[in-house]
């Protein structure tokens, strides 16, 4: 082959190297997107059993036969147990708390309120500092000062 035929294919080389860098980079992006959708099937899944959990819950003679523990429930949402289980007879201290998202990040520090449990899965909190709000996030109305009701495998007291 002379140096003209092989300069005359110069363009059409740059060509397909352009066209393999595109193919490796949407490869890239859809193994990416893959990993994502993954992600988010999980997420959804996790959501949707802790929804039967609370729906089962909302009836009496459910609740007896569906009953978990705070460590199960709390292993399924990602979200760390709290250490001190409640119980009715104790005495509900105003105790400082960190709430975290579903997947274990901090979104904010609060303050147990008195009467504290809302209801058997949620607290009442005093938001004392936001420390991250996400669109369309759990904490994007809320300012300082508000009392919320928060996931109770989702407070860590500190």
């Amino acid at each position: 082959m002379s140096n003209a035929e092989l300069e005359s294919t110069l363009p059409f080389r740059m060509k397909l190297a352009n066209e393999k860098a595109t193919n490796t980079n949407l490869q890239s992006q859809l193994k990416s997107l893959g990993e994502q959708l993954v992600f988010e099937a999980n997420a959804r899944k996790q959501l949707e059993e802790r929804f039967a959990l609370f729906k089962s819950r909302d009836s009496p003679h459910e609740s007896q036969k569906h009953r978990t523990s705070d460590i199960e429930t709390s292993s399924r949402s990602g979200c760390p147990p709290f250490a001190n289980a409640y119980r009715p007879s104790m005495q509900v201290l105003p105790r400082s708390c960190k709430l975290l998202d579903y997947y274990g990040a901090n979104v904010a520090y609060g303050t147990l309120q008195q009467g504290g449990r809302a209801s058997s899965e949620f607290y009442k909190i005093l938001i004392n500092e936001i420390v991250d709000v996400a669109e369309n996030g759990p904490l994007e109305d809320v300012v300082a000062g508000e009392i919320i009701l928060w996931e109770k495998s989702c407070t860590v007291f500190i």
